[in-house]
């Protein structure tokens, strides 16, 4: 990719939806020759802002005699988001009207800033590491909460700081070793072996602490999948179109009419997750020698095709649940409680027994461990539905302290850090030349570069930035 960095660029800053309120960002070394232009009104107050963050009422001009109203903040010196002077226009939020205004500051002379470019002018300006700019585009596309405080917690320097520590480690343990070198000659001795070895020890431990928590890492960006799943006719349709608020599965008294898996996104008490709703499994499915084979399926008609598809469906979700919602109506809980069998699952799936069409019961009295519910009046869905959110919740926030995107790009620098710190190590208790230590120090010390940041190539970068929306 091209980086230029002295031009002015522009770009809208908020959400694409109308609002009351809409943000123009811009930022760039002419920042002030193009706010001149385009607020010709506030030429004389912006002439007098030197080296403080200001905020002044401004009009911008948009075409045939019209002004949009607002109020102008400027950064006018280097502590902004990109180390350059920067600036933002603050007016209403009506999408069309945002766009006129960055024609306006177009025509003013500043350009339209491509993906990520503010965050990519901060990174090069070393305002933030390659770890934070990837939590930047992490905090935009986060879709449940656990996924967001993650990418706070990276964009705040959860990665950044431990990993800029480490190298300040490796810089001074090869100095010392480096001086040690240039002095070999004259046998003076910067760092004992002994004291080395300790260095290089608590820097593999370090390193080898950081690659467990990149690797320790969950799909936060992939929501939590629910799977609503039991016997042909047990009223799962009925609950997935109750949680859903609407009439998405098609509800018969005869059984197996749910051929397709659906689907629908639920938000609810701060946690985000897919709901599916699945064909009844066949009683000689539903056991725990339950086979997912296609090829075990020897239909004769495309009725028994579309069956068998269906089952087949059915058991792939259900190696995918997070959490299965195992539904049996309220009738038949007692016999499966006494001897009924669930489907073998992932050690991580959570399951919930649900009996459902409670209402069709005079009386009810379920087993512990189950949640009654009833379709048609709604009784106890609540419950299910706060109950299936904390579990969400819980599995969200198991997914550790690192972005997916970053645990991906860094996994095989941070190995091969590692691997090099080790090498450096063994060498040290081995008495190897200094020469030897160092050369793997120098090793680690490229791979924990190319994680931060320190050193990339603009491949890298374009992979990278192209992800983000324009404006950020």
């Amino acid at each position: 990719m091209t980086i230029a960095l002295d031009d002015t660029i522009v770009a809208i800053a908020s959400a694409p939806d109308p609002a009351p309120r809409g943000v123009i960002r811009l930022s760039g070394e002419s920042l002030s020759a193009v706010l001149q232009a385009a607020f010709p009104e506030s030429g004389g107050a912006l002439g007098s802002i030197s080296a403080r963050p200001s905020s002044l009422p401004a009009a911008l001009p948009i075409g045939e005699n019209q002004t949009l109203p607002g109020r102008l903040l400027v950064w006018p010196t280097t502590r902004s988001y990109t180390r350059q002077p920067s600036a933002e226009f603050h007016t209403l939020g009506a999408p069309v009207l945002l766009q006129l205004g960055v024609e306006a500051l177009c025509r003013a002379g500043a350009r339209l800033a491509r993906p990520g470019e503010f965050t990519l002018r901060a990174f090069l300006a070393g305002r933030i590491d390659l770890t934070q700019a990837e939590a930047v585009l992490g905090l935009i596309d986060a879709e449940s909460e656990s996924a967001f405080q993650t990418a706070l917690r990276q964009s705040s320097g959860g990665l950044a700081l431990p990993f800029a520590h480490l190298r300040d480690e490796l810089v001074d343990l090869l100095a010392e070793l480096e001086a040690t070198l240039d002095f070999i000659d004259q046998d003076i001795e910067f760092i004992s072996r002994a004291a080395l070895v300790n260095k290089l020890k608590a820097t593999e431990h370090a390193a080898s602490r950081l690659r467990g928590q990149i690797s320790n890492r969950r799909e936060l960006a992939k929501p939590v999948t629910v799977v609503l799943a039991g016997a042909p006719n047990a009223g799962k349709s009925s609950l997935f179109n109750r949680i859903a608020g609407d009439d998405l599965a098609i509800i018969s008294p005869e059984a197996g009419t749910t051929r397709d898996a659906l689907r629908c996104r639920i938000r609810q008490a701060g946690t985000f997750w897919e709901l599916f709703d699945t064909a009844g499994l066949e009683d000689k499915r539903a056991s725990q020698e339950f086979q997912r084979e296609p090829e075990s399926f020897k239909p004769e008609d495309s009725l028994a095709a579309v069956s068998a598809a269906a089952q087949t469906q059915t058991a792939t979700r259900l190696d995918a649940a997070d959490i299965l919602i195992w539904c049996v109506p309220a009738s038949e809980v007692e016999a499966t409680a006494a001897g009924g069998t669930i489907p073998a699952l992932r050690q991580s799936t959570q399951l919930l027994q649900v009996a459902t069409k409670l209402d069709e019961l005079t009386t009810a009295s379920l087993p512990p461990g189950w949640l009654g519910t009833s379709s048609a009046t709604g009784q106890g869905v609540e419950l299910l539905v706060a109950r299936v959110s904390e579990l969400a919740a819980q599995a969200g926030l198991s997914g550790g302290e690192v972005m997916p995107a970053t645990a991906v790009r860094c996994a095989e620098q941070v190995q091969s850090m590692v691997e090099a710190l080790a090498r450096s190590r063994q060498a040290a208790e081995e008495g190897w030349g200094e020469e030897l230590v160092a050369a793997e120090l120098r090793v680690a010390l490229d791979n924990l570069g190319q994680i931060a940041g320190t050193v990339y190539n603009d491949e890298i970068l374009g992979r990278i930035f192209s992800r983000f929306c324009i404006g950020k």
